[in-house]
């Protein structure tokens, strides 16, 4: 159980031709502790978007798996934002990191399962993860109801749509290095960060 802040950089936006490349995680448990998680996976670029791997960065940022083995991923679990291991973007991945693609399906099953999940679209993370776990045997069992964090943003400042993200970080006081941005990992802390400062606002955090 618990809630899980989500973020996924994927080969495109149509979720009948593309799938995830980097797929972020932060699971907070019921005592409020965070423990995040980042998988890059090397997937099936037939009919990837340029401009989607473009805005990634991909062939920048996914080292070894863009080339590598098709059946190994490369996990990093950070236990706190304040991890020494942290710097997914400007640090290379080392192999004691790799596992196999099925074990990963089956760990990202395995912390989804029941959690309410919060994204920013949450609804798009949430169908190419379904899929993608489909295909390595897994189920998505997370729980059916999403937080769209903008959404939800947007609802506490009365702002009426179209909004945008940054607009909302703004709003927040919130300001991220442009390097962290497109990053999966990147984009769950904003999620995340987003999603507790409405609560602090409203007296909830």
């Amino acid at each position: 159980m618990g809630i899980v802040f989500c973020d996924t950089e994927t080969t495109g936006v149509d979720r009948d031709r593309h799938e995830p490349w980097e797929i972020a995680l932060i699971f907070r448990d019921d005592d409020g502790f965070d423990q995040e998680f980042c998988w890059l996976v090397r997937p099936i670029l037939d009919g990837a978007s340029p401009e989607g791997l473009r805005i990634g960065r991909y062939y920048e940022r996914s080292g070894f798996v863009a080339s590598g083995d098709p059946t190994v991923a490369v996990r990093t679990v950070h236990p706190t934002l304040d991890s020494p291991d942290d710097g997914l973007v400007a640090s290379p991945w080392s192999p004691d990191r790799r596992q196999d693609v099925a074990y990963a399906a089956a760990e990202i099953a395995k912390l989804v399962d029941g959690a309410t999940i919060v994204g920013a679209v949450p609804d798009f993370d949430a169908e190419m993860l379904r899929r993608w776990l489909a295909r390595h045997g897994q189920c998505w069992t997370a729980h059916y109801h999403l937080v769209d964090v903008e959404t939800l943003a947007a609802g506490s400042l009365r702002m009426p749509p179209p909004w945008g993200f940054d607009d909302l970080l703004d709003r927040y006081g919130l300001r991220y290095d442009e390097e962290d941005r497109h990053t999966a990992l990147g984009d769950a802390r904003m999620v995340r960060d987003l999603y507790d400062a409405v609560l602090k606002a409203a007296g909830r955090g």
